[in-house]
């Protein structure tokens, strides 16, 4: 995660007298740990850092001294870009109004839907308050994977200088997903919720007791002091994120593309966001849902498909997906730069991709002690 250190610590060292203080000193150790074993992406002003320096010089770990001096080294411009490029950060305050060991989730003013956790600086005496200890949470193993993919070629091909940190994979499993992030949330984690909205339509309500359903429930319920934040797709399932075209190319032999490669060639290619890849759409279904009638309809006149001719179990629009899809997804993200992603699929992939970034983030490749980890 990208960790921001508050300038306000000046002042409230000098007005309370705090240069001996153990525990900030203790605090401050830490916070330059992380930053040094590459746990998250530290971010400290460049005047807070002579202030640290000359304040606390005889009384900080020779490895704290030698990060902030290689925080120093820092292009002073690249700490606001940082702030201002990503909709997720931790603010450290030392704002007494928050207290130990508790976190005040509040607006990011760049972005609509950004959060900023703020944390007091004496939080901090606890390492893993804010080391290690991150999670991405999806229905299954597989969507996490895939997920997290995204997030890692975002941070490859938008910030060339970054690393991704290792985390935890937390599958949520349909049903168990309130369970899921319930038990994350007691383990103090870091956790990103990433879900589907399992809709056949962009209309469609979302389904009482489905898994968003559920992750919302429950994401609703800690967001307002606690280390998370949830994601849906604008999009049926994961399986629509990737291109018809692009699944043909490497499952030449088995994919039976029934008009689909024609939707995503016309002007309505947007509905493949919302067609159930897993089950197509077969004429009886589109019968007998008037949601799905009314937003599959423009496409179907486009491609001049003419209903009158299918029975009730053809298909207007074919399935693509089968148990398969997962290991093709990765091998075309594998091969693919997430620019080369359609237009009507860029929303969804630059917001799994800065969002996950957000929640991977480690630090620099700045320094000679940096490591890169990578998903495998």
């Amino acid at each position: 995660m990208i960790i921001n250190i508050d300038k306000g610590l000046i002042k409230y060292v000098l007005k309370n007298k705090l240069e001996n203080d153990t525990n900030l000193i203790r605090s401050i150790n830490n916070f330059l740990k992380i930053s040094d074993e590459k746990q998250h992406l530290v971010i400290i002003d460049s005047v807070l850092i002579d202030f640290l320096l000359q304040t606390f010089n005889t009384k900080l770990d020779a490895s704290s001294l030698n990060e902030l001096n290689n925080l120093k080294l820092r292009e002073p411009a690249a700490n606001k870009i940082y702030l201002r490029s990503f909709p997720l950060h931790v603010n450290v305050t030392a704002n007494e109004s928050i207290k130990e060991n508790e976190i005040k989730v509040i607006d990011n003013s760049y972005y609509n839907t950004g959060k900023i956790f703020e944390v007091n600086i004496y939080s901090l005496c606890k390492y893993n308050f804010l080391g290690n200890n991150v999670t991405i949470l999806s229905e299954n193993d597989k969507d996490v994977k895939f997920y997290s993919q995204i997030g890692i070629k975002y941070l490859i091909e938008n910030f060339q200088h970054f690393i991704a940190n290792d985390f935890i994979v937390d599958p949520g499993y349909g049903g168990n997903i309130e369970n899921s992030i319930r038990t994350s949330i007691q383990n103090r984690q870091k956790t990103l919720v990433i879900c589907d909205t399992d809709k056949k339509s962009v209309n469609h309500p979302i389904k009482s007791k489905s898994t968003l359903d559920k992750a919302i429930s429950a994401y609703n319920e800690y967001k307002h002091d606690n280390f998370i934040y949830l994601i849906s797709l604008d999009a049926h399932e994961k399986e629509n994120l990737i291109p018809v075209s692009w699944l043909k190319e490497v499952n030449k032999h088995t994919t039976n593309c029934v008009n689909t490669s024609g939707l995503e060639q016309c002007s309505f290619n947007d509905r493949l966001l919302y067609l159930d890849f897993k089950k197509g759409l077969t004429k009886k279904k589109y019968d007998e849902d008037m949601l799905i009638k009314e937003y599959f309809d423009p496409a179907i006149s486009n491609l001049e498909i003419d209903l009158d001719e299918l029975s009730e179990e053809d298909f207007i629009f074919s399935k693509i997906a089968n148990n398969d899809w997962d290991k093709w997804a990765i091998k075309i993200l594998n091969s693919k730069k997430l620019s080369d992603f359609p237009g009507y699929l860029r929303s969804n992939i630059d917001n799994i991709g800065i969002h996950v970034a957000c929640w991977l983030v480690g630090g620099r490749r700045d320094t000679s002690q940096a490591k890169r980890y990578i998903v495998s």
